[in-house]
């Protein structure tokens, strides 16, 4: 009988996640739950239960706004939210997509969408003289439509709605996601081009339009210059849009949290992606990242982290944890692991996903209390 009871408790203590004094444990919330005007008060239940100490709530998707009112003084889902957090000691940060900005066969329906107003800024192929449609871009396994990262119009948007979001709603941080490239191949536009050329001379197209005629006629090393020089264009606006972001957030209050959605893998981010997060670590123009390591490899799991940890910004960095796509004793596992590192923490993805598998969650709640 003592055996029996000895096995048992073992098996409980394995499957159950140990809350350590002043871990991060967030939960990313998707628009579609803050669309709702009573949503809010099933999120803070969960959250409760689940001992969240960070809710990540998307407001800005597809270029669009979400949970927002459209008057400073009226109720709003968000809002409703951050202050029934703040009564709980549950921190909210607004999260928004930055460079990915439409998807979908037909194009936006409001004339003033950015998807319009900067339409020259949308990344494409070199080979696409016109805008390629969203089918092309899904046969190239690419979600939709991406904006250069030093388009104007998007950053004034970015500016005007994160300051609605730190002075009418209180939120306590920032939190940016799809601040990337689609990567190299789709890294052009008619604006990208001018931009070159004005600052470098000639036109990017010259080259990677051609390359066998390019490689004729010039040397290897010239190509590989140029090449070189091109894509450290794309990586510095990349780091330089975070940079502003970031010394625009610190003007209206250095206490909000600035942080960033970033690929797990960080030589994959920084060469196939251009985000290059651990130089923006390095270099103090963020707060904090959290890894959307979602791989459902658990080795592959552990390597992403162990390769973040060489970062030597362990108290920066926070783990995304994927629900969707494994069961919840994997996510235990991924947990457990990241207990083990100094590491700030984790985050599950996603509230969504909980809230439509209540077996799951029920299991998931066990062994988090």
């Amino acid at each position: 009988m003592r055996f029996k009871i000895l096995f048992y408790l073992i098996i409980y203590l394995a499957l159950t996640i140990t809350v350590q004094a002043g871990q991060l444990r967030g939960l990313w919330v998707v628009r579609h739950a803050i669309t709702s005007p009573t949503e809010w008060q099933s999120i803070l239940d969960m959250a409760e239960e689940l001992q969240i100490t960070d809710l990540y709530v998307q407001v800005r998707a597809l270029g669009q706004r979400y949970g927002l009112s459209s008057e400073p003084n009226q109720p709003a889902p968000l809002r409703n939210l951050i202050y029934q957090a703040k009564l709980r000691g549950i921190r909210v940060h607004a999260w928004l997509n930055v460079l990915y900005i439409w998807a979908g066969i037909d194009t936006p329906r409001e004339s003033n969408h950015l998807f319009h107003r900067s339409q020259s800024s949308i990344l494409r192929s070199i080979k696409d003289t016109t805008l390629p449609g969203y089918n092309q871009y899904r046969a190239q396994g690419i979600e939709g439509y991406y904006i250069d990262p030093a388009d104007t119009q998007n950053l004034l948007d970015l500016k005007i709605l994160i300051a609605e979001l730190i002075h009418d709603y209180e939120v306590d941080g920032i939190h940016l996601d799809y601040i990337r490239y689609p990567g190299f191949e789709y890294s052009f536009s008619p604006s990208v081009r001018t931009h070159f050329m004005v600052t470098n001379w000639f036109d990017p197209a010259d080259i990677y339009s051609r390359l066998s005629g390019y490689s004729r006629t010039n040397s290897a090393e010239s190509f590989l210059f140029v090449d070189k020089l091109y894509r450290s264009v794309l990586k510095e606006k990349l780091n330089k849009l975070v940079a502003t972001l970031f010394d625009y957030c610190n003007q209206f209050d250095k206490k909000i949290q600035f942080s960033l959605a970033v690929k797990p893998n960080r030589q994959i981010a920084r060469d196939r992606y251009f985000q290059d997060w651990s130089n923006w670590l390095e270099n103090n123009i963020c707060d904090q990242v959290l890894l959307m390591n979602y791989q459902t490899d658990f080795e592959e799991f552990r390597q992403n982290i162990r390769e973040a940890k060489k970062t030597n910004h362990e108290s920066q960095i926070v783990v995304g944890v994927s629900t969707y796509n494994q069961d919840y004793t994997a996510v235990l596992e991924r947990i457990r692991y990241i207990n083990s590192t100094p590491l700030a923490g984790f985050a599950l993805f996603s509230y969504n996903h909980l809230r439509e598998h209540k077996d799951y969650y029920s299991k998931l709640i066990g062994a988090m209390r």
